[in-house]
């Protein structure tokens, strides 16, 4: 407006809702018209290749991302992108699958929610909140149990660094990462995820009972897990090394994922 009103002409302008103003800026033809310039003769006929008749083939993509605890196998035989066969182990008691898929919900909870609180409350808070939300599910020794695991990770030093300030839970993220030589949309959520000026931690949560002792004894779905979580941060802080741990509640312990593991993963090395 203020470049071009100085040169437009003010008009009144009677408006549907009533009267106003207008500008109006006009300019001379400065070159004449050439009537041949735009030729609307019929173009010459062109043999058009044969891609162009041909419908375009379907893409190799599944109809939605992928969480990365479904990552495709390298000989998948019900499709590229079927679920592994694979089961979280989350247990090996006398509780059935259902109880023990609460209890690894439960701790997730717990974990998540539980940093934030002064550590002098952590203890009454889990209690308190096991109490509402598990009673049907477990006894009250169980209760105490599974609090008891949680804080024993969040008064252990060696996990201090997960917890630090700064550090945040349940990150949601999603994009598309290069798999086993295809391109694949993937959306997932982070445990724990610990972003410092030299380094980035990605920490998955396990409630398996008993835990692995090493790397080699880790399921491959969690190795695959893992592997496409890393990539999908690689490409959020290009440039960072990122690191990835498991969290195993039983012990506790802290298991940190060496990289070629994860790259061979990614790589259809098993």
């Amino acid at each position: 407006a203020d470049a071009l009103k100085p040169k437009a002409e003010e008009i009144a302008e009677e408006f549907a809702d009533g009267p106003g103003t207008i500008w109006r800026l006009e300019s001379d033809q400065l070159v004449e018209a050439r009537r041949d310039k735009d030729d609307h003769a019929t173009a010459a006929s062109v043999t058009l290749p044969d891609w162009a008749t041909r419908p375009a083939p379907a893409e190799d993509i599944p109809p939605g991302p992928l969480a990365p605890s479904m990552m495709p196998g390298a000989d998948d035989e019900t499709g590229p992108y079927s679920t592994p066969p694979s089961l979280s182990p989350l247990g090996t008691g006398g509780a059935g699958p259902a109880q023990r898929f609460a209890r690894g919900r439960l701790v997730h909870t717990l974990l998540q929610h539980l940093p934030e609180q002064a550590p002098d409350l952590r203890e009454e808070m889990a209690l308190g909140y096991l109490a509402r939300a598990a009673a049907d599910q477990f006894d009250d020794g169980s209760r105490k149990d599974i609090a008891q695991e949680v804080l024993a990770i969040l008064n252990d030093a060696r996990f201090a660094p997960l917890f630090a300030p700064g550090s945040r839970a349940e990150v949601s993220l999603a994009g598309r990462v290069m798999w086993r030589g295809r391109r694949v949309p993937l959306s997932g959520q982070i445990d724990r995820l610990v972003v410092t000026d030299d380094r980035i931690l990605i920490a998955d949560y396990k409630t398996n009972r008993p835990p692995p002792e090493r790397v080699e004894g880790v399921a491959p779905v969690y190795l695959d897990q893992m592997a496409a979580y890393r990539a999908l941060v690689q490409t959020a802080y290009p440039g960072k090394d990122v690191a990835c741990a498991l969290v195993w509640t039983d012990g506790p312990r802290l298991m940190e994922l060496p990289g070629i593991a994860l790259d061979q993963r990614i790589n259809g090395v098993d």
